[in-house]
């Protein structure tokens, strides 16, 4: 009876030994967690909370045409805790959007407003819109859009439109679309757990026709410039490359 109750003892520490390993595997392969407070990315490792400034991303942008955007959007939107330097994706939200239904071979960013914060999201080929910034990827009710659309058109859009016309007094009605090639976010490649595309805003400076787009977009509109990031768990930057943004089709002005 002592050794069957031995073995038990023995069997059951066993089970509760390989369920914490399990559980540590599980919390060493799970991604770090993002939130965006103003001007700074908190990101959220197992160990602890690094913050990284978006301008020091910004400044590592290995494109002066990119960089340029974001500046003049930067002075532009200067009360960030309302339009926030950049939007982040996950590889899950990546991996979606580029097996959703995308029947013109695009992907389309609306730009709407979610608790009086300018908020980007994806409308697939059936007209259904998802949240997918920081880590998630949640489909959004027609209830929840139409309001969202509606207070953005009532309040931060005409905000937008005010100051965009101090740069530019002939435009009445800026950017409320923005259409990313799918070929171009093919390009990105998330591969890794800590691989995350980021999206900043930015106000065009120059009028520009990407060769073979077909797409003109004017000056002084909103418009997108995506990159891709890799961190270790310490909020340290392992990896970045080119970004993709001149051929993003914005509407207005264009009707994509």
């Amino acid at each position: 009876m002592r050794t069957i109750k031995l073995l038990n003892l023995i069997f059951g520490l066993m089970l509760c030994l390989g369920i914490i390993s399990c559980k540590k595997s599980v919390e060493k392969d799970k991604a770090p967690e993002f939130s965006i407070v103003r001007d700074t990315i908190n990101l959220k490792t197992r160990n602890t909370i690094v913050k990284i400034n978006i301008k020091e991303l910004v400044s590592e942008i290995p494109d002066d045409v990119a960089k340029e955007y974001i500046k003049k959007y930067e002075e532009i939107f200067t009360d960030e805790e309302k339009f926030p330097g950049a939007y982040i994706i996950d590889k899950k939200a990546y991996n979606k959007i580029l097996n959703d239904d995308n029947p013109r071979n695009v992907c389309k960013i609306l730009l709407t407003e979610k608790d009086s914060v300018l908020n980007l999201i994806y409308q697939n080929g059936k007209e259904k819109e998802f949240r997918f910034n920081l880590n998630e990827y949640i489909p959004v009710s027609d209830t929840d859009y139409t309001n969202m659309e509606r207070n953005f058109n009532q309040n931060l859009y005409s905000v937008m439109n005010s100051r965009i016309t101090t740069l530019n007094s002939t435009l009445k009605n800026n950017t409320k679309e923005i259409y990313i090639p799918i070929e171009d976010l093919k390009k990105i490649q998330p591969v890794d757990k800590n691989d995350y595309i980021f999206l900043f805003p930015g106000i065009i400076t120059r009028d520009t026709t990407k060769p073979g787009s077909n797409l003109k977009n004017q000056q002084n509109y909103i418009t997108l410039i995506a990159g891709l990031w890799r961190f270790d768990d310490s909020g340290f930057v392992l990896k970045k490359v080119t970004v993709f943004y001149d051929n993003f089709c914005v509407s207005p002005p264009n009707n994509c």
